[in-house]
């Protein structure tokens, strides 16, 4: 994950409470562009990875290229002269 504000990398800390200890992603020291508990990060990332997900129909459209593909070299393999 990068900082919106510098583009540099984050850098996860634990921050005391009063009673206990608590998860944070932050940026480096000089910029104050992203403090966020790593509950709300993961959050985040999880649903950019869903979001992220391909479709049905391109799966479909994929497997369909792959496998004409495959057919098409194994038939260019199988009218080769074998030679040995």
């Amino acid at each position: 994950m990068r900082c919106a504000a510098c583009g540099r990398g984050l850098t996860g800390r634990w921050s005391k409470g009063r009673s206990s200890y608590y998860a944070y992603y932050h940026c480096r020291p000089g910029c104050r562009g992203v403090n966020v508990t790593k509950a709300k990060l993961e959050t985040l990332f999880e649903k950019e990875l869903a979001r992220l997900q391909p479709s049905a129909g391109y799966l479909r459209l994929l497997k369909e290229s792959v496998l004409q593909i495959w057919k098409a070299r194994k038939e260019s393999a199988r009218r080769r002269p074998r030679t040995r």
